[in-house]
């Protein structure tokens, strides 16, 4: 009877999880119009830069889909006019919130490209989702960590957006 119990309760969380990654899937889907750049943090001044041209397109994805580590699900990032497919995955982590990775495409071709090695730069990261509504995306990744006394003391990108 104890390990029907713990069994069921392991699958209760299971389902929940998947739900969760689910509806945050949902909330990505669809084209984010990228309107400014925050920047903040430990060796960066703090800054806004307002941004034109640049979107931020996410392909409908399942579960099943997140879940592989070979592809994950299609991105696409346009900015002056180059639109650039990339690949995500959404994480749920307990204590660090929802996280979306944007990672490189396997095309070695494509990859190699001047212009997608520039935009993979910037762009292929771990973001923490901070909001993902229906008109509103608010993602932040840090970078240039420098750990002081234990502390990690990062720079932070803000990517505020709408649709």
């Amino acid at each position: 009877m104890k390990n029907q119990i713990i069994l069921l309760a392991l699958l209760s969380l299971t389902i929940f999880s998947c739900k969760k990654e689910t509806a945050i899937l949902n909330g990505l889907e669809g084209k984010w119009n990228v309107s400014e750049l925050q920047f903040s943090g430990y060796t960066q001044k703090d800054s806004i830069v307002k941004v034109t041209q640049t979107s931020i397109e996410f392909d409908a994805c399942n579960a099943d889909e997140n879940n592989t580590t070979t592809s994950g699900c299609n991105v696409y990032i346009t900015e002056a006019g180059i639109r650039n497919r990339f690949a995500y995955q959404v994480q749920v982590i307990r204590g660090q919130g929802n996280l979306v990775n944007i990672n490189a495409i396997s095309d070695v071709g494509l990859v190699n490209s001047p212009a997608y090695q520039k935009a993979l730069q910037k762009w292929d990261k771990s973001y923490q989702i901070i909001e993902s509504g229906e008109k509103n995306l608010v993602l932040i990744r840090s970078y240039g960590c420098v750990q002081i006394n234990g502390v990690d003391n990062c720079n932070k990108m803000k990517v505020i957006a709408s649709k």
